[in-house]
């Protein structure tokens, strides 16, 4: 069955969706600094969400258990579920990982399937101007089974240049629609 995000236990109003998602991309330009956002799908089939500054390497470190949270180490990741790029700083990761940490599974199976949402609703609940671009899991996943793990430890990220998921046009109009 279908949800809307206004059947969601969040309970998101209409009114969190702004007029124009453009002014993200445009921001995001301005920033210099930004982080990984991602949600694990372990092999309990629950969802592990966390920050990094290089999700190659953070992702390596929770498949293999080395320097992993408590949690993977004990049901290991079976797929990047979804990711984003949030352009800010660690505060602003830390809010966003706990903000999600505190949905629940339904809502979070729908940021899954509509990535492009999250940073709509987070910036409304958390009153943040938030740059939030999600990236299509599978590229980093299918990525990082070939990369050259001596050029990823010395801090190269591999994913530095893959393009957003999503036309933002398309995001505007889906979101009108609800």
């Amino acid at each position: 069955m279908e949800h809307s995000l206004l059947d969601l236990p969040c309970k998101f109003g209409r009114s969190a969706f702004p007029d124009n998602l453009l002014k993200q991309n445009q921001n995001a330009m301005k920033v210099k600094q930004w982080l990984w956002l991602y949600m694990l799908e372990c092999d309990n089939g629950r969802f592990y969400t966390g920050y990094t500054k290089n999700l190659a390497i953070r992702y390596y470190q929770h498949k293999e258990g080395k320097q992993s949270a408590r949690y993977t180490q004990s049901f290991k990741p079976v797929r990047i579920a979804q990711c984003w790029r949030l352009f800010d700083g660690v505060g602003t990761a830390l809010k966003v990982e706990q903000f999600i940490k505190k949905c629940d599974r339904t809502t979070k199976e729908r940021w899954v399937q509509h990535p492009e949402e999250l940073g709509v609703i987070v910036s409304k609940k958390l009153g943040l101007d938030l740059v939030l671009l999600p990236f299509d899991s599978l590229i980093v996943e299918k990525e990082s089974e070939k990369l050259d793990w001596k050029m990823v430890k010395s801090g190269h990220d591999p994913f530095a240049q893959v393009p957003p998921l999503v036309d933002r046009g398309d995001v505007e109009k889906n979101l009108k629609s609800l």
